[in-house]
């Protein structure tokens, strides 16, 4: 077989008229979507002959009626396809095998979808089959639409801010996909791409298929990441919290979320117009919830970077330092007065506690440090969305985050701002 024949569009609209032609053309579709799921969930194209001929029996396919114009389709899915033609064929049957299957299924049609846009990766960017490409061929218009919706989705939840080449290859294959479609859908899974994406790769490609070119997209001077933290209050209201009992549930809430797999990230761009907010809150590694902001620089009120408790482990290191030595000195000295043993263990143990403990503040933690947050607030009225907390940062990039919007305000309005 060969894996790096062309297929033209020519080949595409004539598969698809064959295989609308076909007499029993729906135990033939059913067969070649079942063989070809299974190659791209192995992410391979053998299959060998064995397979083909059980999964034919299952769905009632005897060999002289897998004739076809282009060749027997038994024979193409044993050996592979041999020509540009018969690999458009089978793409258009796995198409048309779908469609049957979401008819059949209607309760799985969510399911069915999701999955034939997954297998896409494999069968359209791994092989010449151009199933995606089949798709406005053979479908109705909605259905179509659903599944460019799913490679969209795709697209944005493989999204990085600095992908690997592999997951970049991947997004650009689907991305290219999706400008070939030139339907509605595809339309709106590219500007969603666009703007949502953290990748630049990503936006610039979707910004080229949509006529609009890089040139014309808001440039990035610069970005930063981390997750959504509670934005401080005044002494009193925190100090109210802590009585209350508030900072401890929320502190379990917290915890809870976070077993379930439940993380909140933020990322904001500088940007030549202001500044770009994106949130994204991810539920057992999948995204759920999507915001896009932008606000200008003129509504900062202040962005400044913050180090919670900064001095607290040099306190508490000597607390535990000095309580280990006076209960270890109280413990040596009776078991001294009294001969006992087991009391001067207990000291000695006490003793070397309190010291590692202080070794844990004073030394350990601190070294570990590096990450702080960043407060945004954006100075909207009282709104809390306004007010944005990013713990989690690494300070030299909230430092230089720092630098750059100084200078952005600086020019801008050509006055000093509260930016600390």
């Amino acid at each position: 077989m060969n894996e790096r024949l062309a297929v033209a569009d020519d080949d595409l609209d004539k598969a698809a008229s064959i295989a609308n032609a076909l007499e029993r053309a729906e135990p033939l579709a059913a067969l070649v979507l079942d063989v070809l799921s299974r190659q791209a969930e192995g992410r391979t194209l053998f299959v060998g002959e064995k397979y083909v001929a059980v999964r034919a029996e299952a769905h009632g396919v005897e060999r002289a009626a897998a004739e076809t114009p282009l060749g027997n389709l038994l024979a193409m899915l044993e050996r592979g396809p041999e020509s540009s033609a018969q690999w458009a064929l089978c793409g258009a049957l796995y198409v048309k095998g779908f469609a049957h299957s979401v008819r059949t299924h209607p309760t799985e049609r969510k399911a069915l979808v999701t999955r034939v846009a997954a297998h896409g990766d494999f069968l359209e960017l791994g092989s010449p089959y151009r199933v995606l490409s089949a798709l406005s061929r053979m479908l109705d218009a909605e259905l179509a639409a659903e599944v460019h919706a799913a490679i969209g989705e795709l697209v944005l939840s493989d999204d990085q801010g600095t992908p690997q080449a592999q997951a970049r290859a991947r997004n650009a294959g689907r991305i290219a996909v999706l400008g070939d479609a030139r339907t509605a859908a595809s339309h709106a899974a590219l500007v969603a791409i666009e703007s949502r994406a953290r990748d630049a790769f990503s936006r610039a490609l979707c910004a080229l298929l949509l006529g609009r070119g890089p040139d014309k997209r808001e440039s990035a001077v610069c970005t930063i990441h981390g997750h959504v933290g509670r934005f401080p209050g005044g002494p009193v209201s925190s100090l109210l919290r802590w009585l209350s009992g508030v900072a401890l549930i929320a502190s379990a809430v917290r915890l809870v979320l976070a077993s379930f797999g439940v993380r909140r990230e933020v990322e904001v761009e500088l940007g030549d117009l202001g500044l770009r907010v994106r949130r994204r809150t991810h539920l057992l590694g999948r995204v759920v919830r999507t915001a896009d902001e932008v606000h200008p620089l003129r509504v900062l009120r202040h962005a400044r970077r913050a180090t919670r408790y900064p001095g607290i482990h040099l306190v508490m290191g000597a607390f535990c330092f000095a309580l280990g030595v006076v209960l270890g000195g109280v413990f040596s000295y009776d078991a001294m007065r009294l001969g006992d043993r087991s009391l001067a263990m207990i000291g000695v143990v006490l003793l070397l506690v309190g010291a590692g403990v202080d070794l844990l503040f004073e030394v350990l933690v601190p070294a570990g440090r590096g990450r702080v947050a960043l407060e945004l607030d954006l100075g909207r009225g009282n709104n809390r969305e306004n007010r944005l907390r990013l713990a989690g940062v690494p300070m030299a990039d909230a430092d230089h985050f720092l630098q750059v919007l100084w200078r952005r305000v600086s020019q801008l309005e050509g006055i000093s701002r509260a930016v600390d």
